[in-house]
């Protein structure tokens, strides 16, 4: 007997390798059981989306410093009008730098989120900025601004 074309005739086991394959070729990727939390059912995802961030620690030169070269995180928002403000995490992760980004009237410049803090040592090697909990942007890569 001879199947004829379209899903409907897919035997059982072909449509789970289908879908498993749809699934891998989407670009979809499953966390499992990670350490981030989801925001709690009826309450609103984060309402910020980051365009551009950077990392980058001062070592320009100058005169004597009474405090350490500072560590510096900056980053645009895509909505130019949203006002946040960037807050150090409780605990950091290792050499992670973990920092929230959280919804603020006090902030200074529409659209544009900023933190400061004195370098870590060891230094930090990345920024993980995290919104209701779940990672929004990670910074790979911290830059040396001489």
């Amino acid at each position: 007997m001879r199947a004829r074309s379209g899903l409907g005739c897919v035997m059982p086991g072909r449509l789970v390798a289908i879908a498993g394959a749809g699934l891998l070729a989407s670009g979809c990727v499953w966390f499992g059981d990670e350490e981030y939390e989801r925001a709690p059912r009826g309450v609103a995802a984060c309402p910020f989306a980051i365009v551009e961030a950077s990392a980058w620690v001062n070592r320009m030169p100058g005169p004597p410093r009474s405090e350490p070269r500072p560590l510096v995180v900056s980053a645009a928002l895509s909505d130019p009008q949203a006002r946040a403000v960037l807050e150090t995490a409780t605990a950091a992760s290792g050499t992670t730098l973990v920092l929230h980004l959280v919804a603020s009237d006090a902030a200074p410049i529409p659209g544009q989120v900023a933190w400061r803090g004195p370098l870590t040592d060891p230094m930090y090697e990345r920024v993980e900025i995290r919104c209701d909990g779940a990672p929004l942007r990670v910074i790979d890569e911290i830059e040396r601004v001489y």
